[in-house]
C-alpha cells in the first residue's frame, strides 16, 4: 500500500507539471491571438484550482484526477472553438489523452472522448471548417479524427489490461501473505505442541536433580535434559530461521548480569564435551562491567551455536572460549572468541557455512547431526545486534570464530570486585606434557597468565613434581593448585600436604571426585576459569562436599522474599511452589484473580506470578485491576505472566499490557532463576547460599525411614510417566490427593459451563484438566480434554455435545478410582489422628473464639498464631480441626486479621451446627 501511494504521488506530480505547461501554451496563444480576455483568465483560474487541490490534498487521488481531467477538457474545448482549423487541434488532444491516461483510473478517458466528439461536431456543423466532399478532404480530416479516437481506445485498453494485471498481482500477493501467515501459524502451533512436553520433561527432571538422586539416576536424568535441550534447540532454529527470513525476529534489550552469561556459556561448553576426549579452556576478563544492556538470550544463542559447531567437528584437542571487551563511546564491545582444534576448513568452505541448510563437511555432519541452520542464524542475529562475526580456519588445524557485539553499560562495577589479601601467593603445578597437542598447552598457559593478571595475584608455575616439592620446602604459599593428573603422581604426598596446609586445590572432572582420598583437599570442578578460581581463593566452598563447582557461582536463595503465585489449577500451583522452595522461598498461592487481589490488599509481595488463562477473571483483567488500585506499590510491584502460550507475539502482548516479563509453562528452573534474580529486591537475595534441594545426611536418613504408603494400583494411570513428571513417587501421590480434593469442584464447573453453553469457560476448565492430568500420567482423560479444548477453540460445539458425556463419565471413573486408591490410608490416618488429638467441647470452642477475638483487637499476631496452632492439635467430634483452619494462618501472616476472625467464627458456627445435628 505504501509503495502504491508513493507511485501515485509521483505520477500526479508529473501530470500536474505537464498540465500547467499545457495551460501556459493555451494562455500564451489566447493572448497572442487577442481572443476574448475572459478565456485566459478562466484558464489561469483552472490551472490554479488544479495546483491548489494537489497542494492542499483536497479530495483523494481519484477525485483530483477526475477534476483535473474535466478542467483540462473544458479548457481544450473552449480553446478549439476559437481555432479555425481542426487539424491543428488533433495532435495536442492526443498528447493530452496520453497524459490523462497515466492517471490509470477506469473510465477517466470518457471525458476526452466526449470532448473530441464536441470539437468535431462544432467544427463540422457550426463552423463548417471542413467537409468530406472529396477524397482529399476525407484523408486530410477524417483520418486524423479517426486516429484520435483509436488512440483513446488503445490507451483505454492498455489501462484495462494493466489494471487486470495489477488485480491478479494483488490477489497473488494476498495469497502469498495468507500462505506466509499459515506457515507462521503452523510454526507457532508446532512450537507450542513440541515445547510443552519438552519443557514438562525438562522441568520435572530439574526437580529430580534437586532431590540429590544417586549417581546412576543423575546421569540418566542429565541425558534426558540434554536430549530435551537438543530438541528444543532444533525447534528454536527452525522458528528463528523463519522469523529472520520474514523480518519478524526481534532483539529484546534488557539489563542482564554478565557473570550469569559467562557461567552459562562455560558450563554449556563443558557439558558438550562429556563424551569426547577434549579440553575446555575458559579465559574470561574479570574487569568486564558486571551489568549490561542487551539481549542475553540471543547472545547465548549465538555463542551456543558456535560452540556446538566446534564440539561437533572436534574429536581431539581443545575448545578455548575467551570472553573479553573493548571500551567504546557508547559503552563496550563484548568480544567472544571460540577456538577449536577440529577438522578446520579451507577458504572456499568458510563462506559456505553461513548458507542455510549447508555444512562444510556433509558426510561428517550425517554422523554428528544438525540441519545446517546454527551458524546462518548466529550471523543473522549478530547483524541485527549491529555486531560482526569473523572466521579464520585451516584444514586439519582448527577454526576460530570471533564475535563482537556492541552493548550499553548498566553498571560499571567489574564482574569480580573481590579484594584479595596482598599476601596471596599461589603455587601451581600443571604438567603440560600430559597434553599431546601444542595448541592445548599454549591455550592453557595464556588462560592461566590472564587469570593471574586479572586477579592481581602472583602465580608461580612448576613444570614437574620435583620442582613443586622443592618450592614448597623453600617458601610459604597461601594456595596450591594442581590437577588430578599431578595428584595421581604422588597421592600420599599431596594428602599429607593437604593435612598440613589445608589449602590444596585439585582441579578435577566430575567423575574424578570420588578418587580424591583426603577430605582436606579442596576439589575445584572443571572447567577452571577466573570465577571459580576467585571462589577457591576466597574460600567459598560447598559445605557438604568440600568442593567448588562453577555452576554454584550464581546460585542464590531468598528466604525472606514474599512471592504470590496465582493459578486456577492447584497442580500448577504445587509445581510452582515446589520450584520456589529450591530458593528457600515459601510462596503464597491464590486460585483466582479475585482472591489474588484480596491477598495483595492485605500484604505486600516482592513479585507476583500471574496465570494468563483463568475463568471469570483472566490474568490480563486481574493485572489491569491491580494497576488501577490506589497506591505506589500497586503500580510498581513486578508482575510476571505465567502462560503456556509461547507463540510469536505472546511476549510482546504481555509487555504491551504492562507485565514486567513472562514465564512459559511448564516453568523451567533456569528461566525462573533468571526472573527471580532480575526482579527480587537485592537485599533479599543471598548469593552463593546452598539450594534447598541439597539435603544433609541427617535429613536423608529420616526420609529413608519414612517409606511411602503402599497404594493400590489403577489401570488409568501411567505410573512411570507420573513419577517422571512429578519428580518422585511421593510427589505423585501428593498431587493425586490434590485431584481428589478438588475433583468434584472442577467437575461441577465443567458441567455448569456445558449446561449454560459457556464455551469460553468450558475451554478454560478442560485446558487446565488436560495439562494437570498429563503431568500425573492419566493420559486417556488428558487426551479427551485436549480434543474438547481444540473443538471449543474452533467453535465445534457439535463435537463437544457428542463427546462431553463420555468425558464426564471418564472423569468420574478416575475420581472414584483415586478415592479407592487412598481409601484405606485415609481411614487409618483419620483414626490415628483422632486418637492423638485433644478432644474439645462446644464451650471450649466459644472460649477459643473469645481469646482469638481479643488477640485480633490487640493486634497481637504472635498470640493469634499460637491459638491457631493449639487449635490444629485438637478434634471436635469426628472432625480434625486442622482440616478446617488451613487458611486462617495464611490470613494472619498477611495481616488480614478481620478476615481470619470471620473465618474462625464461620468454622465454629458450622461445627456447633453439625454437633446439634448429630445430637
Amino acid at each position: 500500500m505504501y509503495s502504491q501511494n508513493r507511485r501515485r504521488d509521483n505520477t500526479e506530480k508529473i501530470i500536474l507539471i505537464m498540465l500547467v505547461i499545457n495551460y501556459s501554451f493555451m494562455i500564451f496563444s489566447a493572448l497572442k491571438l487577442k481572443w476574448s480576455t475572459w478565456l485566459p483568465t478562466f484558464m489561469v483560474t483552472v490551472a490554479a484550482v488544479s495546483v491548489i487541490s494537489y497542494v492542499g490534498s483536497y479530495f483523494d487521488y481519484e477525485g483530483r484526477a477526475k477534476l483535473n481531467s474535466i478542467l483540462i477538457v473544458v479548457c481544450f474545448v473552449l480553446y478549439s472553438m476559437h481555432t479555425g482549423d481542426i487539424g491543428s487541434i488533433i495532435v495536442p488532444l492526443i498528447a493530452q489523452t496520453v497524459l490523462i491516461g497515466f492517471y490509470d483510473i477506469d473510465g477517466i478517458l470518457l471525458y476526452n472522448t466526449i470532448a473530441l466528439s464536441v470539437i468535431v461536431f462544432y467544427h463540422a456543423v457550426i463552423l463548417k471548417s471542413f467537409t468530406l466532399s472529396s477524397i482529399d478532404d476525407i484523408y486530410n480530416n477524417l483520418v486524423p479524427i479517426g486516429n484520435a479516437y483509436l488512440v483513446i481506445f488503445y490507451i483505454h485498453l492498455l489501462g484495462v489490461r494493466r489494471r487486470r494485471r495489477d488485480k491478479r498481482l494483488g490477489q497473488v500477493e494476498k495469497e502469498l501473505k495468507e500462505a506466509e501467515q499459515s506457515k507462521d501459524d503452523f510454526m507457532a502451533n508446532v512450537s507450542h505442541e513440541i515445547r510443552t512436553p519438552i519443557n514438562s520433561i525438562n522441568g520435572m527432571s530439574e526437580i529430580m536433580l534437586q532431590n540429590n538422586p544417586d549417581e546412576k539416576t543423575r546421569l540418566k536424568v542429565e541425558n534426558i535434559q540434554m536430549s530435551c535441550k537438543r530438541l528444543n534447540s532444533l525447534v528454536d532454529d527452525l522458528i528463528d530461521f523463519s522469523d529472520l527470513r520474514t523480518g519478524k525476529y526481534e532483539i529484546n534489550v534488557s539489563k542482564y548480569s554478565v557473570d550469569s552469561l559467562i557461567n552459562d556459556i562455560v558450563e554449556f561448553a563443558y557439558v558438550l564435551r562429556k563424551n569426547k576426549d577434549i579440553e575446555i579452556i575458559a579465559d574470561c576478563d574479570s574487569t568486564i562491567p558486571c551489568e549490561l544492556f542487551g539481549d542475553e538470550a540471543k547472545i547465548k544463542r549465538v555463542v551456543y551455536n558456535i560452540i556446538s559447531n566446534a564440539a561437533k567437528f572436534t574429536s581431539i584437542g581443545c575448545i578455548a572460549v575467551k570472553i573479553g571487551y573493548r571500551r567504546e563511546f557508547y559503552g563496550i564491545n563484548l568480544v567472544i572468541t571460540v577456538k577449536d582444534t577440529g577438522i578446520g576448513m579451507d577458504k572456499h568452505n568458510i563462506e559456505k557455512i553461513f548458507s542455510s541448510f549447508n555444512q562444510a563437511d556433509t558426510k561428517r555432519n550425517r554422523q554428528e547431526g544438525g540441519v545446517g541452520l546454527g551458524l546462518p542464524i548466529a550471523r543473522a542475529i549478530i547483524e541485527q545486534m549491529n555486531g560482526t562475526i569473523t572466521v579464520s580456519s585451516e584444514p586439519a588445524v582448527g577454526s576460530e570464530f570471533k564475535v563482537v557485539i556492541p552493548q550499553r553499560v548498566a553498571n560499571q562495577e567489574p564482574v569480580i570486585s573481590a579484594e584479595f589479601d596482598t599476601n596471596e601467593n599461589v603455587l601451581a603445578y600443571l604438567d603440560m606434557e600430559q597434553f599431546h597437542l601444542m595448541q592445548i598447552r599454549d591455550e592453557y598457559k595464556a588462560a592461566i597468565d590472564n587469570m593471574s593478571k586479572n586477579l592481581k595475584i602472583p602465580m608461580h608455575m612448576c613444570h614437574n613434581l620435583a620442582e613443586f616439592k622443592r618450592r614448597v620446602e623453600l617458601n610459604r604459599y597461601t594456595h596450591y593448585f594442581i590437577s588430578y593428573v599431578e595428584y595421581s603422581e604422588d597421592k600420599d604426598y599431596f594428602n599429607q600436604l593437604a593435612e598440613k596446609e589445608n589449602n590444596l586445590i585439585v582441579v578435577i572432572d566430575t567423575e574424578q571426585e570420588e578418587k580424591i582420598e583426603s577430605d582436606r583437599i579442596i576439589k575445584l570442578m572443571k572447567p577452571i576459569y577466573v570465577f571459580s578460581a576467585a571462589m577457591a581463593l576466597l574460600g567459598k566452598m560447598d559445605e557438604n562436599r568440600n568442593s567448588i563447582s562453577t555452576d554454584n557461582y550464581d546460585k542464590f536463595t531468598a528466604p525472606q522474599a514474599r512471592v504470590l503465585v496465582v493459578d486456577d489449577d492447584k497442580l500448577n500451583l504445587n509445581v510452582a511452589v515446589g520450584l520456589l522452595k529450591t530458593f528457600k522461598i515459601e510462596a503464597d498461592t491464590a486460585l483466582s484473580g479475585e482472591e489474588a487481589l484480596k491477598m495483595v490488599d492485605s500484604g505486600k509481595y516482592d513479585i507476583i506470578f500471574l496465570d494468563h488463562m483463568m475463568p471469570d477473571m483472566d490474568g490480563i483483567e486481574t493485572f489491569r485491576r491491580l494497576r488501577k488500585k490506589n497506591g505506589f506499590y500497586f503500580m510498581e510491584v513486578p508482575v510476571i505472566a505465567l502462560t503456556a502460550n509461547t507463540v510469536l507475539g505472546a511476549r510482546e502482548m504481555f509487555l504491551k499490557e504492562g507485565f514486567e516479563n513472562f514465564l512459559p509453562k511448564p516453568v523451567e528452573m533456569s528461566e525462573l532463576k533468571k526472573i527471580l534474580k532480575m526482579y527480587l529486591p537485592e537485599d533479599k537475595i543471598i548469593v552463593g547460599d546452598s539450594f534447598a534441594g541439597k539435603e544433609t545426611d541427617s535429613v536423608k536418613t529420616v526420609q529413608a525411614k519414612e517409606q511411602p504408603p503402599q497404594i493400590k494400583t489403577a489401570d488409568f494411570i501411567d505410573y512411570k510417566q507420573g513419577i517422571l513428571y512429578c519428580g518422585s513417587r511421593e510427589n505423585l501421590m501428593k498431587i493425586l490427593k490434590v485431584h481428589i480434593e478438588n475433583g468434584e469442584s472442577t467437575l461441577d464447573k465443567i458441567k455448569q459451563a456445558y449446561e449454560e453453553a459457556d464455551w469460553k469457560n468450558y475451554v478454560i476448565y478442560v485446558h487446565g484438566l488436560k495439562s494437570s492430568m498429563k503431568s500425573v500420567g492419566i493420559n486417556k482423560l488428558s487426551d479427551m480434554a485436549k480434543n474438547l479444548e481444540l473443538a471449543g477453540k474452533e467453535d465445534d460445539t457439535a463435537y463437544i455435545k457428542d463427546n462431553n458425556d463420555d468425558f464426564v463419565n471418564e472423569y468420574i471413573r478416575v475420581l472414584d478410582g483415586l478415592k479407592e486408591m487412598f481409601k484405606d490410608e485415609e481411614c487409618e490416618k483419620k483414626q490415628r489422628s483422632l486418637i492423638q488429638l485433644t478432644r474439645i467441647q462446644s464451650d471450649e470452642l466459644s472460649a477459643i473464639y473469645s481469646a482469638f477475638e481479643e488477640a485480633v483487637y490487640s493486634f497481637d499476631e504472635s498470640n493469634m498464631l499460637h491459638i491457631i496452632n493449639d487449635l490444629n492439635g485438637c478434634s471436635y467430634g469426628q472432625v480434625v480441626l486442622a482440616d478446617r483452619t488451613g487458611q486462617i494462618e495464611q490470613k494472619i501472616r498477611n495481616s488480614d486479621y478481620m478476615s481470619a476472625l470471620d473465618m474462625l467464627k464461620k468454622i465454629i458456627d458450622e461445627l456447633l451446627l453439625e454437633g446439634d445435628d448429630n445430637a
